[in-house]
């Protein structure tokens, strides 16, 4: 299986969010990583260091927006992505190893750095469990 192609994410009514400055251009259903340096949000990606994996701080941009423009982004609660392949319920989705992409659990690659983004729930909802998992992978 390959990323998630997503078309558009929206907030549902337990989404917690924030405003955020983005450090790159985002695209709306983006995984981000805060670089601590400048305080700003870019894209995550799993096949690089522990931080761009989202040691720190991993989230989804619910809004897309340039670099150092302000945008609205995911961290916690159930959000609506409407993506291909359809999101499906129970299954783990993973910080992909392409910049800002998301993966099923499945294709996690041993060289990677694990990072849960959420869980498939009903309806094309993700429930946003962000969890960075040093040196583990998803069986």
């Amino acid at each position: 299986m390959a990323d998630l192609t997503v078309n558009s994410v929206r907030p549902t009514t337990t989404t917690r969010s924030k405003i955020v400055t983005f450090g790159a251009t985002i695209t709306a259903g983006q995984a981000l990583y805060l670089d601590v340096s400048d305080s700003e949000y870019k894209l995550a990606d799993a096949n690089s260091t522990e931080i761009i994996a989202g040691s720190n701080d991993i989230v989804i941009a619910l809004t897309a927006g340039a670099d150092g423009e302000q945008g609205l982004v995911a961290f916690g609660g159930l959000v609506v992505v409407m993506c291909t392949p359809d999101l499906a319920e129970g299954i783990i989705y993973l910080l992909s190893d392409t910049p800002g992409g998301i993966k099923p659990g499945s294709d996690q690659l041993s060289a990677d750095n694990c990072t849960v983004i959420g869980v498939g729930a009903a309806g094309e909802e993700l429930d946003l469990t962000p969890l960075y998992a040093s040196g583990q992978t998803v069986a």
